[in-house]
């Protein structure tokens, strides 16, 4: 994870730099959303730098989670900046407290392992533990620096009804100058429709193809000002996940795609982390000669489905998800003895899930139904 661990100072925990009330809500604090649609509603907020905390503040926010809730996503955007929670509480249920060092709660750690990150989000559920509470909601959010006198958004998305049609909808952004045809699009599209549909997630509803032109080109950088700014791009009526397609990253070759973050910005567009980013060169058949629809199709889904909140089933390292039913890779399984799992290795456990940390020689496609179901009931979800 990037950036620093900082203590914050927060008057609920003690501290004295930030003044807000917990678990009550005010008598004029709106309900969120309208009942069975999804609904973005906005709060513009201004820095205030607080030096001894080495982060920036703005005003605590406060609403009302309806009691028909099903699921919600909150994203500060603070521009460049790295945005985040210094607290988010959803009926009387603390989710992060950015106070603590380590242990439940904490930046990094249970439930949501939340830190901040440009576009900073967080969604409710992750997995079946973490389901929202009717109830106040209250929102302290924070930038990781000096951001003083800077403004920013706070977007907080609601979705207010539970079975719907199971359908997510996707924006195929190819940039100018990258090599691939509407019909392997369709392929790669078709792989992760099945993919989904397999465990009872959602199917795809509308799908829009659409080609711009960046200042960054076809090659970017993995971070920075080009990624950035190519997220931000608007395409059609600003509904949907925004799927963009470059030929390379300049400065990680070979890698598949990446997220905004887990999550990502849901139902936010034009901001820094608003998509997943997939680079088309890394995803081609062997000899080179063309898209491995197969496989680009199981990154779109993997890329989607960190966007969405899910983690790597098992990472290289050894460390699992926190969805119940996927299979866990142990480290015994480290045949060579490297300190890494690699897909190869996990075949007996979850290296054929499509969360898993890297790619393998073999198709990557099975779903358990938790992951699924946090698609299904994710915001983005109709």
């Amino acid at each position: 994870m990037r950036g620093a661990l900082f203590l914050l100072a927060l008057t609920a925990c003690g501290g004295t730099n930030v003044d807000f009330t917990v678990g009550d809500c005010p008598a004029d604090a709106p309900v969120l959303g309208q009942a069975g649609t999804f609904t973005v509603e906005s709060w513009d907020v201004t820095w205030t730098w607080a030096r001894k905390d080495r982060m920036s503040w703005a005003p605590p926010i406060y609403a009302i989670v309806p009691d028909d809730i099903t699921s919600l996503a909150v994203t500060v955007d603070a521009g460049t900046n790295f945005g985040g929670f210094g607290w988010l509480e959803v009926g009387g249920e603390v989710f992060v407290d950015g106070s603590l060092y380590e242990g439940e709660t904490a930046w990094g750690d249970a439930p949501l392992y939340h830190w901040p990150e440009v576009a900073g989000t967080v969604v409710l559920p992750m997995n079946q533990q973490t389901w929202p509470n009717p109830g106040c909601m209250v929102v302290l959010p924070a930038v990781d620096g000096n951001a003083d006198g800077e403004s920013g958004t706070v977007h907080i998305g609601t979705r207010r009804f539970d079975a719907g049609d199971g359908l997510l909808d996707v924006n195929l952004v190819v940039v100018e100058g990258v090599d691939i045809t509407q019909d392997e699009l369709d392929a790669s599209v078709a792989v992760m429709r099945s993919l989904y549909e397999a465990g009872g997630g959602p199917s795809l509803g509308a799908v829009n193809t659409y080609t711009v032109n960046t200042d960054g080109g076809d090659v970017i950088r993995s971070e920075g000002a080009d990624i950035a700014s190519l997220r931000a791009t608007e395409v059609g009526d600003g509904t949907g996940l925004n799927m963009f397609f470059i030929t390379d990253f300049s400065d990680d070759s070979g890698t598949l795609g990446i997220a905004a973050g887990i999550p990502g910005p849901i139902g936010i567009p034009g901001t820094s982390g608003s998509g997943v980013v997939l680079a088309v060169g890394a995803n081609l058949t062997g000899d080179g000669s063309a898209v491995d629809t197969q496989l680009l199709g199981e990154t779109m889904a993997h890329e989607a489905g960190h966007q969405f909140g899910l983690f790597h089933s098992t990472e290289e390292t050894g460390e699992h998800d926190i969805i119940a039913d996927t299979p866990d890779c142990p480290m015994s399984a480290d045949a060579d003895g490297d300190g890494a799992l690699y897909a190869e290795e996990c075949v007996e456990h979850d290296g054929a899930n499509f969360m898993f940390w890297v790619a393998g020689d073999f198709r990557q496609d099975e779903i358990t139904a938790t992951q699924a179901d946090m698609l299904y009931y994710s915001p983005a979800t109709r």
